[in-house]
């Protein structure tokens, strides 16, 4: 009785400290976007006196722009604090700020939808007008920025320049594809509002960063974002996790999120999929200092949260990362063998030391094997379509090989056979042509940033362990390595298949 009125006294308090501390980070990146576009904004608050017509026009109306959306900034401030009070102050000047720097600038404006989706604050005060129409109105905004960039192009050159690449494509005939698979499924209706959901939703982002994204400094912001942002769900998750613990007397507890991302294995995905931006942003001696310690924090939250998560996959993953890039990089063999060595021997020492116990690791083995054998069944017994998108849980039972004790909803823990499961073969190989595509040009451009190649790695290791196939993450980062490829293109990608030259003028002079 005491442990369940110590949770709940916890519960409430957190959400009132998550919300204050959602302010904070939002607070943060604001400050962060601010300071990163301050000289396109100065430019755009001095309008020209001199100088050519047109010239002096675009200014004038730059400033006029700017200042309208100042405006509007002030507009939204003052009805965010009337609905939320003073309590939501820091949030309330964040978000108002956020929406006015999206409305000036389409860097700004993907950053914010990208940050909005991770940090989710709707998930917090549910039922309220302002926070429910924060991410349509963003993406909405995305959209507008994209067409002017069409319509300023073409007014220059007669010519719509729309960016995509073959991983995106592949996308595109693989969402088709997943599609046309709900109508196979019990309830096509729920299958074809999921999909809208998830890959519908994860292709129009794709798309909107590969088309505003347009320069090496766009790129910057969002990876910039992305670092402070997973900061925000590691420390939340970490200290929600250390809090309950105390609560609870509980020791054998996992790393426990919020809403989209309550499970631990999901955020210990995340901290793999930003660890290599860190430690590239740590190791390059150009950074400022302030970039370079807060990826240096970032960093050991990632491992505190891979570490509290016990997740064997990330794990994997994180050592990965770290062997390869030791590999292809530093010259010195008695260096990259220690390196390796000791990355090989850290994931069992890492699950000695684990609190889940030999029976819970050994259960968990044996269900996933199950899982991915069922699977394999799905998709030998229905080869075209598969079982139907996001179908797997309903048809577990009917094509299950063992019994599995374990409860609630039952999916491959594995993203290329789920996706082989509920789409067939050729839902499975454009799958798999998409990471491909995304691996060949994260390749090209290692020399230049190895932590595109080093994230895809990681993060495609913890994805083996994990029913990441339709959600935001994978998605997001082949867009990433999209813009990486495109704006490192005019320098030189030359590399050797047998290895890779040392970084040493970039990051270890």
């Amino acid at each position: 009785m005491l442990t369940e009125l110590a949770v709940a006294q916890f519960t409430l308090r957190f959400k009132q400290e998550l919300i204050q501390l959602q302010g904070l980070i939002s607070f943060s990146l604001i400050l962060y976007w601010f300071i990163a576009l301050f000289p396109a904004l100065r430019a755009a608050l001095q309008p020209a006196t001199s100088g050519k017509t047109g010239s002096a026009t675009g200014s004038r109306l730059d400033f006029a722009w700017t200042t309208v959306c100042g405006v509007l900034g002030c507009l939204l401030l003052g009805m965010l604090l009337l609905d939320w009070g003073n309590e939501y102050f820091v949030l309330a000047v964040a978000i108002a700020s956020s929406l006015t720097l999206a409305l000036l600038h389409p860097s700004a404006a993907v950053c914010f939808l990208t940050s909005l989706l991770f940090l989710r604050p709707w998930e917090l005060i549910q039922e309220n007008d302002y926070f429910a129409m924060l991410p349509k109105l963003t993406f909405n905004l995305c959209i507008a920025h994209v067409i002017l960039i069409y319509a300023t192009i073409f007014a220059k050159t007669r010519k719509i320049e729309i960016v995509v690449n073959n991983t995106f494509v592949l996308m595109i005939v693989f969402g088709a594809w997943a599609l046309l698979t709900t109508f196979k499924t019990p309830d096509p209706a729920a299958a074809q509002f999921a999909f809208s959901e998830t890959i519908m939703k994860s292709g129009f982002l794709f798309f909107m960063i590969l088309n505003a994204l347009r320069s090496p400094k766009d790129l910057k912001l969002l990876v910039g974002t992305l670092i402070i942002t997973f900061l925000a769900v590691g420390l939340i998750s970490i200290y929600q996790t250390r809090e309950l613990i105390d609560a609870t007397r509980d020791t054998d507890t996992r790393l426990i999120g919020i809403g989209a991302f309550s499970n631990s294995n999901d955020i210990a995905a995340l901290m793999v999929f930003v660890f290599p931006f860190c430690m590239m942003n740590f190791l390059r001696r150009t950074e400022s200092f302030l970039s370079r310690f807060t990826s240096l924090v970032v960093m050991a939250v990632a491992l505190v949260a891979v570490y509290m998560s016990q997740s064997r996959g990330a794990m994997i993953g994180l050592m990965a990362v770290i062997g390869i890039y030791t590999v292809l990089t530093i010259k010195n063999r008695f260096i990259t063998l220690l390196a390796v060595t000791l990355c090989v021997l850290a994931v069992p020492a890492y699950m000695t030391i684990s609190s889940r116990d030999s029976s819970d690791l050994e259960g968990s083995s044996t269900s996933r094997m199950t899982y991915i054998k069922t699977g394999l069944v799905m998709a030998a017994k229905n080869p075209v379509l598969g079982v139907g998108f996001q179908a797997y849980p309903e048809n577990f039972e009917r094509y299950a090989t063992e019994i599995v004790l374990e409860w609630g909803h039952r999916t491959a823990h594995n993203s290329w056979i789920l996706v082989l499961a509920e789409t067939g073969l050729l839902g499975f190989a454009l799958f798999v042509a998409m990471f491909v595509t995304a691996w060949k040009k994260a390749w090209k451009i290692f020399p230049q940033a190895p932590e595109f190649f080093l994230s895809l790695v990681g993060y495609g290791i913890a994805i083996t362990f994990l029913s990441h196939s339709y959600l935001l993450y994978p998605y997001l980062l082949y867009a990433l390595i999209g813009v990486a490829s495109r704006v490192y293109s005019t320098q030189p990608t030359a590399v050797p298949v047998t290895g890779v030259q040392p970084l040493s003028n970039e990051v270890f002079a």
